[in-house]
């Protein structure tokens, strides 16, 4: 049996007996997949403790090929997937999950049925606190029913969270025929999977290059956009996000120099120096100062 499908699940701030995806891939088969654990920081994984050891014997019991990789200083995700992708071209699959998703045993079923008519498999985003259905969002209804494949079109506006997004090699070959990364590296965490399909859509739209979705099953995920409780760095982190993608991908020059006047003026406004001086950062690096930092050392 070849293991030619790639799981990567992200830690931050957490050990690996303490992620629910972890404990969801418990229950499926492991024997086709490579599983790619990433600690991305703040601290190393105490690999060394009883409950780490046992969690481990389960994983490989259940047959995977398990590999970690610790980052500590919280590599930007973009830069994290685009690496693990480039490193393993010759997978058919490629798996992302947060550390919170929670998933049944039959969430690859098409995986495991060889279904290779696909660019990319998007399912179900359901809120862990509501239970309420929030992505994938096209072209700003979430769909609902019986779509289970869909075409893209030109105008069409498709949007997902990576958390159990299955991409196809199909798809990362469609990017690098034309030179791009699957993953904008400009972002850093917000932004990173909507980047995705704002390339796919840029593909199609100037390229004429085709993709077909599927819809297939669901997962339990903790959305941070309900968390009514966000401190400052995520507010920093969601306006970078804000402002990264109305920079490069505008909807209109009037709109954008708009967007960037609005920006400046509420800043002065409020005293807010720190905030003017990240939006000059911004608009002459055109992306996320980890991003900018990483790209320098790597």
């Amino acid at each position: 049996m070849n293991r030619n499908n790639i799981i990567i699940v992200v830690l931050y701030k957490k050990q690996l007996y303490d992620s629910d995806t972890i404990k969801s891939l418990l229950n499926i088969d492991g024997n086709l997949f490579k599983l790619i654990v990433v600690n991305n920081g703040p601290e190393i994984l105490k690999t060394s403790n009883a409950d780490y050891l046992d969690l481990l014997e389960n994983i490989n019991l259940k047959g995977f090929d398990f590999n970690l990789y610790e980052y500590t200083n919280n590599k930007p995700l973009s830069f994290l997937y685009n690496d693990i992708i480039n490193e393993h071209l010759d997978y058919e699959t490629y798996t992302i999950f947060d550390d919170d998703t929670i998933f049944d045993e039959n969430y690859f079923s098409l995986v495991f049925q060889g279904d290779d008519s696909y660019d990319i498999i998007l399912p179900d985003i359901i809120s862990i606190t509501d239970k309420k259905k929030y992505y994938p969002i096209l072209n700003n209804s979430i769909i609902h029913g019986d779509v289970l494949s869909y075409n893209l079109v030109k105008s069409d506006n498709l949007f997902s969270i990576s958390s159990g997004m299955i991409i196809s090699h199909k798809l990362v070959n469609k990017f690098s025929s034309k030179n791009r990364l699957v993953f904008n590296e400009s972002f850093a965490l917000y932004g990173v999977d909507f980047s995705l399909f704002r390339g796919m859509k840029l593909l199609k739209n100037k390229f004429g290059i085709n993709f077909n979705i599927k819809f297939n099953s669901e997962v339990l995920h903790s959305l941070s956009r309900l968390d009514k409780r966000e401190n400052e760095s995520r507010q920093t982190e969601r306006f970078i996000d804000i402002f990264l993608s109305r920079t490069l991908y505008p909807d209109g020059i009037i709109r954008l120099f708009l967007f960037y006047a609005k920006c400046f003026y509420t800043s002065l406004v409020d005293a807010n120096f720190k905030k003017i001086k990240l939006i000059i950062f911004l608009l002459v690096n055109k992306k996320h100062p980890r991003c900018k930092s990483f790209k320098e050392h790597k």
